[in-house]
């Protein structure tokens, strides 16, 4: 139960009592325990994520560690459209550094937290050569318009690992003056 309301005091404003009233208190303390202090600015908040990680209780530390896990695998899916790469780097960072301390209670959840940030930095990398030498990206030229003969390299860097995850070629294409991803096995 704990695990489903991980967040509810941080982010829903959930008043503790009202957590142990309506599941124990055992379940209040472990979401108290992994409760950020909203008073803090969030850069203070994410420093003692990282320095006090490594004092959490075990349950607390898989607990965080399955919501890095799972924060990680929504970056690779669909990160949210208003976050930078940039951002979304430092964010997985950020997890990683979290992650040091919170090793050692569960193994398979640790192998499952350093695929899904793996995973998450792959997803926003150019496919271009971190898939070996059978892929490869092909831009193709748009039928005879206005639009620009090739996609600006920002464009390439986007769509391309999008097309290329799972597939041996990448195609960039334009289509009605967008520029669009596929990929071809």
């Amino acid at each position: 139960m704990a695990a489903l309301l991980h967040d509810a005091i941080e982010d829903c404003e959930v008043p503790r009592e009202f957590i142990a009233e309506t599941f124990g208190q055992d379940v209040a303390s472990l979401v108290e325990e992994v409760t950020d202090d909203k008073s803090l600015p969030k850069a203070a908040r994410k420093d003692d994520q990282v320095k006090t990680a490594v004092t959490k209780s075990p349950r607390a530390k898989i607990l965080k560690l399955a919501d890095k896990v799972s924060n990680l695998r929504a970056i690779a899916a669909s990160a949210p459209s208003n976050w930078s790469i940039k951002r979304r780097l430092e964010y997985v960072r950020w997890a990683r550094d979290v992650a040091k301390g919170l090793r050692g209670v569960n193994q398979k959840l640790e192998e499952q937290f350093d695929d899904a940030a793996d995973a998450a930095e792959r997803s926003f990398k150019p496919a271009i050569g971190l898939r070996g030498a059978k892929n490869r990206l092909e831009v193709r030229e748009p039928a005879k318009s206005g639009c620009r003969r090739t996609p600006h390299p920002a464009i390439v860097m986007l769509l391309a690992p999008l097309a290329a995850r799972d597939a041996r070629t990448a195609i960039i294409e334009q289509n009605s003056g967008c520029w669009r991803a596929l990929a071809r096995g």
